[in-house]
């Protein structure tokens, strides 16, 4: 570029920004990726697509590992790995996809990871052996699977990254994520500790375990290249009052406020709870179809939400793959009072799954499908009937 072109972009950024901060001129959306595959499990991708869905601050594209490979972050300034699994999303990228991954951020992308997404871009496994993504410096803990809990993560000194103060004690979900074990630091690396925890796991699987995670990082962050990354071991995008901490992480990975709720946002005419912990990915990409659906009010739900009344307000539940033991007294209870269930499951199977359910009003009230296609015909045409 010649020093005059160069001179004359360096012009108009500055009136731009100039126009910007005076509110006579709108940013354009950021274009943002959210991986939708193999891979994804529980409701922190549905929780994700809720942010960004409706949000006039973002442009979203959802991307399967095979999007990756073919290049479909050339366009997109943000990808966002949810949850799930580290190995399949791996696989499912295949290593051209991981390279591609990597390039992205280093050429000036940013990354933000929770949980699986956190432990797919690691420098070392517990083996010591290297990581093709290899961009954060850290290594997880070799440990049991601790099952899910609310914890407490204690911000350091550089939570001013995030817009927190340091020393703030903030309470989050979490559901298996990485216990962090810092390693040597790599070329083009920069990465800091923005928060730790503060206590020890509840060892919902493993009793006897000792004691690993108190002090050891909960959320990371730096440049990696010409990038920027966010490793967040748990899940503050699972409630909306901790989701402020994921605005702060998308603040600092694009200079961008997010609000999670829009005023003017409509929802639909049918509150749909979708249950995620079996999501897996034929479940995940019925969520984002539904998310797409103008008459639908798509809703994230795990079964500590079944607890908390939070059934109660919804006409219909969306469960993946349900089996006997997905219809408990609280979804039974849900189907006697009118609500409505949608699944799918292999035809050898309804039978079964039907005939589980004692209640003859309950029973009449579970749609069971051949696929997740019948699942989302079902539930448009019931929001339409209603």
């Amino acid at each position: 570029m010649s020093r005059v072109r160069a001179g004359a972009l360096g012009k108009l950024t500055a009136v731009a920004v100039a126009l910007l901060a005076a509110g006579t001129l709108t940013a354009a959306p950021l274009k943002v990726a959210l991986y939708v595959d193999d891979g994804c499990r529980g409701t922190g991708l549905i929780r994700w697509a809720e942010i960004f869905r409706d949000s006039p601050d973002a442009e979203l594209k959802l991307v399967s590992g095979q999007d990756i490979r073919d290049g479909a972050l050339d366009d997109r300034e943000l990808l966002v790995m949810p949850g799930g699994w580290g190995g399949p999303q791996y696989a499912a990228m295949g290593d051209a996809g991981a390279d591609k991954l990597r390039a992205f951020v280093a050429n000036g992308g940013a990354y933000f990871g929770t949980c699986a997404g956190n432990y797919l871009i690691l420098t070392q496994a517990p083996d010591e052996k290297p990581i093709r993504l290899g961009m954060l410096p850290y290594m997880r803990q070799k440990s049991p699977y601790r099952g899910g809990s609310i914890l407490d993560i204690r911000f350091t000194d550089n939570a001013d990254l995030f817009g927190f103060k340091p020393r703030t004690l903030r309470s989050v979900r979490y559901h298996g994520g990485p216990v962090l074990n810092a390693c040597e630091q790599i070329p083009g690396a920069d990465i800091k500790e923005i928060a730790r925890y503060a206590c020890e796991g509840v060892y919902s699987y493993n009793t006897n375990a000792a004691p690993t995670m108190l002090g050891h990082p909960a959320i990371v962050a730096g440049t990696f290249g010409k990038g920027r990354l966010v490793g967040c071991s748990p899940h503050p995008e699972s409630y909306t009052h901790t989701q402020d901490i994921i605005r702060g992480g998308l603040k600092y990975l694009t200079g961008r406020d997010f609000a999670c709720e829009y005023p003017q946002r409509t929802r639909g005419n049918l509150a749909v709870g979708f249950k995620g912990s079996r999501t897996g990915k034929d479940g995940a990409m019925l969520a984002a179809a539904l998310y797409r659906e103008p008459t639908l009010d798509l809703r994230a739900m795990s079964g500590d939400d079944f607890g908390c009344g939070v059934l109660e307000h919804c006409d219909a539940l969306v469960v993946p793959h349900a089996n006997a033991e997905s219809f408990s007294r609280r979804v039974v209870e849900f189907l006697k009072n009118g609500g409505k269930v949608f699944t799918w499951c292999a035809e050898k199977d309804r039978d079964a799954l039907i005939s589980k359910i004692k209640d003859e009003q309950a029973r009449a009230n579970v749609v069971v499908c051949k696929n997740t296609e019948e699942v989302k015909q079902a539930l448009v045409a019931y929001s339409k009937e209603n």
